[in-house]
């Protein structure tokens, strides 16, 4: 029961984190940032009994964190498609200080793999699925970002934005796939879980903004369609593929 309030508390810390670094309380935001990489070790150590819990708890917590603070700085607002623009506002400093932070999460995943790579493997010695794969888990935590980035532009009306934000689905859907040893089927594989998963961010961007209950219908362009489409078709060629090769691998 602490374990699962722990999480509410890293999950509420995050999006207070997102909300904050587009504001004036930015040092505020940073700070919140740290939340999940706390409530991920406190979750490893309450459940200690178990050796995978602690590493997996610092993975998951540090990508949690990250993806906070990443999303609260390239998120933009209503005149701009990204968070850039703060930056240059904000000076050296404060991006020094962005950078220095995701460093830090980062560290923390680096060093948790390099000491734990025993605990993340089961009965059989094989490693769990995306955890146990630093560059999977890395995916699944920029692919998350993604998406919300892009629904979050779908939602501020910046169509250049979101577009952007979901075509990078695509690339991180095949680094996902890629520690897999499925060989040639990786390309494949992977653009059809990129696609899926950008035809999901652009339906997201659809719904209705919190405490409204009116769609996003009126920020859909001709655009979004085209790339919809253009991902439907990515999809449909990608299972046509993989048809074809089984056939013929038979």
């Amino acid at each position: 029961m602490l374990s699962g309030l722990l999480i509410v508390v890293g999950v509420a810390a995050a999006f207070a984190c997102i909300e904050l670094l587009q504001g004036r309380r930015r040092a505020m935001g940073v700070a919140l940032s740290g939340v999940p990489l706390i409530a991920g070790f406190t979750c490893g150590v309450l459940n200690r009994h178990n050796p995978a819990a602690l590493p997996i708890g610092a993975l998951v917590g540090a990508l949690g964190s990250f993806d906070a603070l990443a999303m609260g700085v390239l998120r933009g607002d209503k005149r701009h498609g990204t968070g850039l623009h703060r930056l240059r506002r904000a000076g050296a400093g404060a991006a020094l200080i962005y950078v220095g932070v995701a460093v830090v999460y980062v560290a923390i995943v680096v060093a948790t793999y390099a000491t734990s790579s025993d605990a993340l493997r089961d009965e059989q010695g094989e490693p769990l699925f995306i955890i146990g794969k630093p560059v999977s888990l890395v995916a699944v935590a920029l692919m998350f970002a993604c998406i919300l980035l892009s629904s979050d532009a779908f939602d501020k009306g910046h169509t250049r934005a979101c577009i952007g934000w979901s075509a990078f689905l695509l690339p991180l859907g095949c680094v996902l796939v890629l520690p897999a040893g499925i060989g040639s089927l990786v390309p494949p594989v992977g653009l059809f879980i990129g696609a899926g998963s950008a035809m999901f961010a652009l339906l997201a961007g659809l719904l209705p903004p919190p405490g409204q209950t009116t769609s996003n219908i009126h920020h859909l362009r001709k655009a979004h369609v085209l790339a919809f489409l253009g991902y439907l078709g990515t999809i449909a060629l990608c299972a046509v593929y993989v048809i074809v090769w089984r056939q013929l691998a038979r």
